[in-house]
């Protein structure tokens, strides 16, 4: 082989190594192929000692011109390797993504959070004074009795022996082991430190995992994703770099992902699954779960065969463990409200709240996690 002639190109913007291989290959005459594509990849990322991803502003050593590149590629001018080059990209296998989880995608909605800076209200704890408990209403403007909360004030395992027996009316069947678990999670102080308040504790459990992945809402949460997915991901100038997708959603907030999984006058709600319907109360995972909070959406064992992606999505959705003054308007004068008071008096009662060191000790709700993954597969022309 003669020796390559090389030249460089300084990078406009953040670019995916394998998409960079690909327009390189694009812009000459020779025919592309999955295999071509990666041979000239791999020579760019040795040459130039760089990864998946090339920055804004890098300088960039490749091939002058087609002939070099067709060098590269190991082509001569009598076609024969060309042939044989067809005949490996036919069983060509090259995975990008090993065993390390690629993030992908995360609702606006962060966990325990409202927005980068404020808590969600159902996270808020030791906020309210005694007094504020004897002038609660409900959705109807009637007051909410919390007479049978407040004598035991300062007997927080009673609240919560109040709590969990009537609670467990909404959690009647294969769940109610899980709530039970919930809330004796509830029940163990914790401290949270000055300038931690936006740190949570998480909790998951398999049976409610499960039951939330077999439920009809979640599964078209989750054929949404792998729709937009596909989408993206087949698109001809893609071609299944998912480097170049990661790369996308990173600077265009805008994105696919955003404008399909968010609604509203100016896309400004999240749209995820929720479980209200009255067999989910039964079975506890409106309890539990409700309204999901948001999920980030995350890829592992992706792979590019020959003209076929395959892969696996894993979904994180979370909620929010708590209650704030909207829930309680809702459900204190319900049937078993008492295990709503005692619960929303236990999180925003200001005396089971202490200071302590560096700190505070107090009652934190904390985060409902399900993780779910699903396998996928497409292919592209």
């Amino acid at each position: 082989m003669s020796e390559i002639e090389e030249t460089s190109k300084v990078i406009n913007d953040d670019i995916g190594s394998w998409y960079f291989g690909y327009t390189l290959l694009k812009s000459t005459k020779l025919d592309i192929t999955n295999y071509r594509i990666f041979k000239l990849t791999s020579w760019i990322k040795k040459r130039n000692q760089i990864n998946e991803i090339i920055k804004k502003g890098k300088s960039i050593i490749i091939a002058k011109n087609e002939i070099d590149i067709a060098l590269i590629l190991g082509l001569e001018t009598d076609v024969t390797n060309e042939e044989k080059s067809e005949d490996i990209d036919n069983s060509f296998s090259y995975i990008q993504i090993n065993n390390t989880p690629e993030y992908l995608y995360g609702t606006t909605h962060r966990p325990g959070l409202k927005n980068d800076k404020e808590l969600a209200d159902d996270m808020i704890i030791g906020d309210k004074s005694e007094s504020y408990f004897n002038n609660i209403k409900d959705k109807k403007g009637k007051d909410i009795d919390f007479s049978s909360i407040l004598k035991h004030k300062t007997e927080p395992d009673k609240l919560f022996k109040i709590m969990k027996s009537n609670l467990n009316n909404f959690s009647m069947f294969e769940l109610d082991d899980v709530l039970s678990e919930w809330i004796d999670f509830f029940k163990r102080k914790v401290l949270v430190s000055y300038g931690q308040d936006f740190t949570f504790r998480k909790k998951e459990n398999s049976n409610l995992t499960q039951k939330i992945k077999e439920h009809e809402k979640t599964k078209d949460m989750i054929k949404r994703i792998k729709d937009i997915l596909e989408k993206e991901l087949t698109k001809k100038d893609v071609k299944g770099d998912i480097y170049q997708l990661l790369l996308e959603i990173k600077k265009n907030k805008n994105n696919a992902f955003y404008k399909e999984l968010h609604w509203g006058t100016n896309l400004e709600n999240d749209r995820t699954p929720n479980y209200s319907t009255n067999t989910d109360s039964l079975m506890g995972l409106r309890i539990l779960i409700n309204d999901v909070w948001g999920y980030d959406i995350e890829i592992e064992k992706y792979k590019i065969e020959d003209s076929e992606i395959s892969g696996t999505l894993i979904i994180k959705f979370f909620d929010n463990f708590g209650l704030d003054d909207d829930d309680i308007s809702k459900f204190g004068n319900k049937l078993n409200g008492d295990g709503f008071k005692a619960w929303y008096f236990i999180q925003h009662y200001n005396g089971f709240t202490k200071v302590e060191g560096f700190g505070k000790t107090c009652y934190q709700p904390f985060i409902t996690q399900a993780t779910v993954k699903e396998e996928f597969c497409f292919k592209y022309e």
